[in-house]
């Protein structure tokens, strides 16, 4: 540290330091003035003082007279020798400027056990005298003080090392002298370091269309934090309110006023102190009477029957129902056809006679709330059909597309090294539509990276993981392998198409265990036992996990392998929940009778998030996540099974073919099923899903719909409503996880929190005392009642609707050739 340049008045007072860094006791220090040795008298005084290892001595003059001007010098001596500072020259100033001070920091916030450093700039002239004051008093023994500067611009500092909680307070920097007095404030608070903890009373929020809500979260910070607003995952430009609630709670609130649909979704609170950053969520559901439908449009199918369809609009966020009417354009009489359910987006209108002239057409909307506007369209109908024509096309289109699938075989057989075709989407065992949609890949890959699947996992990473005694629910063996003779099988557990699960015994060192072992019909291609061994290869290097079904052991030495797994005695969680229909005492596939209650439900809920967070934190993901895939052991232990390559062991009818794979459409995300993409988040989507699965007790999802009627719901943002007797917390967890940005869905981290903190509350989440009935009967897909309606069409409407199908299929064919 050097003595700087010191400008000053008659009677005015300057103080010269210099530090060097060494043990205090063994310096000696003297000034010098104009070359000669510092004469001393009443003028000045000398001082010294240590700030860590800096040894500071200070020379200070009062009541300056011309004999005191000149340059000085610092001269500090130890054994070793001597160091000379460079000059200090004090002059009179030929001007007086006043003081200025201006504060960077005026509030300073810090954890306990660091250090801080509290500023002052000033400017002016003659340089002036700098003190320090804390909460009123004067600092003396507080910290280091020093001040340093360039040019007309100088810097007060007060350093503080180590500080704890005693150190808050409010401090003054009063920088005085001949041209006057200037003061800085500053507040220190010294806090433990937490980030911001933000709670909400409420996940869920409903609201009437038009009305006003404020949403509001509790912050707890030692400090007010900053905080942004954000809805579905954008930040709002309106920061809302916050303040003091009580010591060390903020209280944010953000009021929406006149509440539209627009306003329905996910918002978020961030909140930011010095220390870090913390968040929540709460859904907003704005409801009211339906929007009305749109594009509807009118195709006469036959001569006493119209097809009318549409889109359907917001359904105002509560059952729906729509109203089709009809009536001649000259006319003021409607006819109507009564309600029909909120699940169709089209109705068939029969005439006792032909259908000629100009009909007006409108469809609208109703729910509890009220009714939308009606959409209308004006059509003019030409009256009869004919059928023979009709059949005679039909069959032509027939012909044509017999050919066409000769040909395209005929070609496949000489060229077997031919690419697929543009990935299709058929329904396994129905009605074979195809949706042609390139941006799928030719097939799924068997390796993955990044979010995907598939990645190779180190034994000691995935150790570290799964660290916690908790983990050790089954032992790792030595070595995989075990000889065949050793295996047992007995009943069959499942079959698939190429594989099949039996029940079996596995002779150990320690005994007879029982097992379920995988394998592979006879049927099954070079893919398939390709694809059935990265399944084992996957499972080898995974830490045993309560809620994962683990691997025992393997026979891979035969044309034959075996996956041996452990085995679950209470079977899948979709069977044992159905199993509960009717009362809330069941049986389950032991033979025990348990009692069923909203407790349990919420154990399995969790039981699966916590297994699948395990899964997501190894960067793998299941794509198949149902209560199908979910075994059950003895004391209700959930097992998470079938993750990775099994696609196999499968109810038929869950499924859509996406080239040679088959995909369970009900449970599949929004970007699975349009764009091919499958990732953590597309997991999260199935687990809400599977937990509205769970609280109906193994209902099959979107109920009374079948499998084209979900595609074209899901693309126009339907999600499926609450059942009644679910709470809204749980509901809440549903819909988050329905979000259409898969950013916006929480992790099964998050999921697991929320559901262990409902779990624990004395509170009922699921009512199965007012459970709806209606779920009983939700195990059949809408395909078959479609079927059955259609045994009452007349013989000409079937006639001419299978044509059109029929169009629609050679279409399809044609493009994929």
């Amino acid at each position: 540290m050097q003595p700087q340049d010191v400008p000053t008045v008659i009677g005015g007072s300057v103080a010269l330091s210099c530090g060097v860094v060494g043990s205090a006791a063994s310096f000696a220090v003297k000034w010098t003035h104009n070359g000669s040795d510092l004469r001393e008298d009443n003028s000045f005084s000398l001082t010294n003082t240590t700030w860590r290892n800096v040894k500071i001595f200070e020379l200070k003059i009062d009541g300056i007279r011309r004999r005191h001007t000149g340059k000085y010098r610092c001269i500090v001596t130890n054994a070793k020798g001597s160091v000379t500072s460079r000059k200090s020259r004090v002059y009179f100033s030929s001007s007086v400027i006043p003081y200025k001070v201006e504060v960077p920091r005026p509030a300073v916030v810090a954890a306990v056990g660091s250090d801080v450093e509290l500023k002052c700039f000033f400017s002016g002239s003659p340089i002036p005298q700098v003190i320090w004051y804390k909460d009123g008093n004067k600092v003396t023994d507080l910290g280091f003080q020093f001040v340093r500067g360039v040019g007309s611009r100088f810097e007060a500092i007060l350093e503080l090392s180590n500080v704890t909680s005693s150190v808050s307070g409010h401090f003054v920097c009063v920088v005085s002298g001949v041209a006057g007095t200037a003061e800085g404030n500053i507040t220190l608070f010294v806090g433990d370091g937490r980030v911001p903890e933000v709670k909400s009373l409420l996940l869920y929020r409903d609201i009437r269309k038009g009305s006003n809500i404020t949403l509001q979260f509790f912050v707890m910070s030692e400090t007010e934090p900053d905080v942004t607003w954000y809805k579905d995952g954008k930040q709002l430009k309106d920061p809302g309110t916050i303040k003091l609630h009580a010591n060390g709670t903020y209280k944010a609130e953000l009021l929406i006023t006149l509440a539209q649909y627009s306003q329905n979704g996910v918002y978020a609170l961030m909140a930011q102190n010095q220390f870090g950053t913390g968040s929540a969520n709460i859904i907003l559901a704005v409801k009211g009477a339906p929007e009305a439908p749109s594009n509807v449009t009118v195709k006469q199918t036959s001569f006493q029957t119209i097809l009318v369809s549409w889109l359907p609009g917001y359904d105002g966020g509560a059952d729906i129902n729509f109203i089709v009417r009809y009536k001649i354009s000259s006319s003021d009489v409607w006819t109507s056809s009564g309600k029909i359910s909120g699940n169709l987006t089209s109705a068939m209108l029969n005439k006792e006679e032909e259908w000629n002239g100009v009909f007006v057409f409108s469809v609208l909307a109703v729910n509890q709330f009220g009714s939308s506007e009606s959409s209308e369209v004006s059509v003019n109908l030409n009256g009869a059909i004919l059928g023979g024509v009709i059949g005679g096309v039909c069959a032509v289109l027939l012909v044509i597309v017999v050919v066409l699938v000769i040909r395209r075989k005929n070609k496949k057989k000489k060229d077997p090294a031919q690419p697929l075709p543009a990935v299709q989407y058929s329904v396994v065992g129905e009605d074979p539509y195809t949706y042609a949609d390139p941006n799928f890949g030719q097939s799924p890959p068997t390796q993955r990276c990044d979010t995907y699947s598939y990645v190779t996992i180190k034994p000691d990473a995935a150790a570290a993981m799964a660290a916690g005694s908790e983990y050790a629910s089954i032992s790792r063996p030595k070595q995989w392998e075990v000889p065949k003779r050793n295996v047992r099988l007995d009943k069959k557990l499942g079959s698939g198409h190429f594989g099949q699960v039996m029940k079996g015994y596995l002779k150990t060192k320690r005994g007879i265990q029982v097992v379920a072992v995988k394998m592979l019909k006879e049927n099954a291609d070079q893919q398939q036992k390709k694809e059935f061994l990265d399944e084992l290869e996957l499972m080898k290097p995974m830490v045993p996990h309560p809620n994962i079904v683990g691997l025992v052991g393997c026979c891979t030495k035969s044309d034959q392998p075996f996956i041996i797994v452990e085995y679950c005695s209470s079977g899948n969680l979709k069977d044992f929940l159905i199993s509960s229909h009717g009362s809330v005492v069941y049986a389950n596939m032991a033979g025990n009778s348990v009692s069923l209650t909203s407790r349990d439900l919420m154990s399995f809920a969790w039981q699966v998030a916590r297994g699948m967070s395990y899964l997501s934190s190894l960067k793998l993901v299941h794509r198949d996540l149902a209560a199908r895939n979910i075994l059950v052991d003895k004391g209700n232990i959930c097992k998470i099974s079938d993750f990775g390559l099994a696609r196999d062991i499968y109810e038929k009818k869950q499924y859509l073919k996406l080239g040679e794979a088959e995909l369970p459409l009900r449970w599949m995300a929004l970007e699975s099923i349009f764009k091919g993409i499958t990732t953590t988040e597309s997991d999260i989507w199935s687990y809400g899903i599977l937990l509205w699965e769970i609280v109906t007790l193994g209902a099959n999802p979107y109920p009374g719909m079948n499998r084209d009627q979900v595609i074209a719901q899901l693309h126009i943002g339907y999600r499926m409503p609450k059942p009644q007797y679910c709470s809204d917390e749980v509901y809440a967890i549903m819909w988050q996880c329905w979000q259409q940005e898969p950013e916006a869905r929480p992790t099964f981290l998050e999921i697991g929190k929320t559901l262990h903190r409902l779990m624990t509350a004395e509170r009922i989440s699921i009512d199965l005392n007012n459970f709806d009935a209606s779920y009983i009967n939700a195990t059949e897909e809408r395909d078959e009642l479609v079927s059955r309606d259609l045994m009452n069409v007349n013989f000409r409407d079937v006639i001419s609707t299978d044509c059109k199908l029929w169009r629609i299929r050679l279409m399809i064919l044609l493009l994929s050739l």
